[in-house]
């Protein structure tokens, strides 16, 4: 005999959840819809910031971001993964609380599932995903490193440390209006400086260079400012200090071209990577200067 109630009772619970995955599936297609809308309206900038989260995402460890698709079955591998979240956040406490009361389905919906609980995100570290998010986000970026936070790589060499100039340098940079956002003094090694100099390798004087600046301590340092690397370049001189003009720190303290002091980014790509190259992310110091509104507008 078939009992007519519990079958009754199972086929309401399954229309229930039918609908339930009815609906969920409407606004996955929506949100589609929404998103390839915005992408076609454009705004350069928003599809970047995309980018560098899926390029986050895919450095997350595959455990830390996967469905619950052997507890529960039903979410797909070909749905993208903004829309595979949505579901692990959605669908397997839909499923469960249809069979417990049709009427407990939206407030289960707002809590996580017990394989969600069940997944989490090992040492990778929530702080080490921030951390990874901003470095993909300044690398997809680094042509805004422009305007008043702009950056340039200087360095005095062996000879300016030698003649205690290294004070009256940070002054005229300081002086400027230019902000000091890394600094310290090392001993670089010739492996460092062939890299630093890679683009004069074929140059007759690379090797002086090199022994050169190995010679004794160099104080690197970044200066962040409005156009920092075309105006410290002006302040620099030209690289013979014989062509240098008065007011200009080759021009003030320089005789010859091989002791010319000081060494400054010719050009904002230059400077990207001479600091990548020098200073580590955690070297260099994010700070409020108090005296900004009386230097820019």
């Amino acid at each position: 005999m078939w009992d007519v109630d519990s079958s009754d009772e199972e086929y309401s619970h399954m229309e229930v959840e039918e609908e339930e995955w009815a609906g969920w599936d409407y606004e996955v297609e929506e949100e589609i819809s929404l998103s390839e809308a915005e992408e076609r309206e454009g705004d350069t900038h928003q599809q970047d910031v995309r980018k560098a989260w899926k390029l986050l995402m895919d450095r997350i460890p595959e455990e830390s971001h996967q469905t619950d698709t052997q507890v529960q079955g039903r979410s797909t591998p070909s749905r993208a993964p903004r829309l595979t979240v949505r579901s692990q956040a959605t669908s397997p406490s839909t499923h469960t609380n249809s069979r417990a009361s049709p009427h407990s389905s939206k407030a289960g919906s707002l809590r996580p599932s017990a394989s969600m609980r069940s997944l989490s995100v090992p040492a990778f570290s929530y702080a080490k995903m921030i951390c990874l998010f901003l470095t993909i986000f300044a690398n997809v970026f680094q042509t805004g490193w422009t305007g008043v936070n702009e950056r340039s790589f200087i360095a005095v060499k062996p000879d300016g440390v030698q003649r205690r100039l290294v004070g009256e340098i940070i002054q005229r940079f300081e002086k400027k209006g230019f902000r000091l956002v890394g600094m310290k003094l090392v001993q670089a090694s010739e492996d460092l400086l062939r890299e630093h100099y890679w683009d004069l390798r074929d140059k007759p004087f690379f090797k002086r260079l090199v022994h050169y600046m190995s010679s004794g301590p160099i104080v690197a340092m970044v200066w962040q400012g409005l156009d920092v690397v075309k105006m410290s370049r002006k302040m620099l001189g030209e690289t013979n200090p014989a062509d240098s003009l008065p007011g200009t720190i080759r021009g003030d303290y320089c005789v010859e071209m091989g002791r010319n002091v000081i060494h400054g980014s010719d050009s904002v790509e230059s400077a990207q990577r001479e600091i990548s190259l020098w200073f580590s992310q955690d070297e260099l110091q994010c700070w409020e200067d108090s005296s900004a509104h009386w230097i820019y507008e």
